[in-house]
């Protein structure tokens, strides 16, 4: 079977995108475009500090640009998509593309908020995180929803049993049993 040339990791901030694709990307000997190290290293500034310089119109370009570059190329690649990409219409056509498979890594807001609570790379999460993700949760889960080749519940299963069960979405390994909660596909 042919793997497809972009992987895809969608989720709040915090759902573990990242970690779960540096997995995956290993295992499948690809790179893996981490979004908050591609800004960086584009701009010259850490999120944070883009986002205190401009807010959101000065970081919402980059987000734009790192999955629309990553996915124009041709791969093979895991890509750490930006929260909020979904909210962008050209990222959202970049993120159909034939090629593309994503993966929604969805999470409760309280987990979420638990995860990033010692974070000081998200600016848009200062003062009540957890009400935040909450409200980004009800906006963008229809989006994630609607793009998701595959939506995994992150509660209850560790990352490398994530990055197993995306292995086994893209049918690059055979199923294997895992404890939590099944694919939704």
């Amino acid at each position: 079977m042919d793997l497809p040339q972009h992987i895809v990791m969608l989720g709040l901030m915090g759902s573990g995108k990242t970690t779960v694709g540096r997995q995956v990307a290993q295992r499948l000997e690809r790179p893996l475009v981490d979004s908050d190290a591609w800004i960086e290293e584009r701009t010259g500034m850490t999120v944070a500090a883009l986002w205190h310089r401009g807010g959101e119109a000065a970081y919402r370009p980059h987000e734009r640009e790192v999955v629309t570059q990553t996915l124009a190329g041709n791969g093979p690649d895991v890509l750490s998509a930006p929260a909020g990409v979904v909210t962008d219409r050209v990222a959202v056509a970049s993120l159909e593309q034939p090629g593309v498979f994503r993966v929604w890594l969805r999470a409760d807001a309280a987990t979420l908020a638990e995860r990033v609570r010692f974070s000081s790379h998200r600016p848009l999460l200062d003062g009540d995180a957890e009400a935040v993700l909450a409200q980004q949760a009800r906006e963008r889960a229809p989006l994630y929803e609607e793009l998701a080749d595959v939506i995994l519940d992150v509660e209850g299963s560790s990352p490398t049993e994530l990055a197993d069960r995306v292995i086994e979405a893209i049918g690059a390994a055979p199923a294997t049993p895992h404890q939590g909660r099944p694919l939704n596909a």
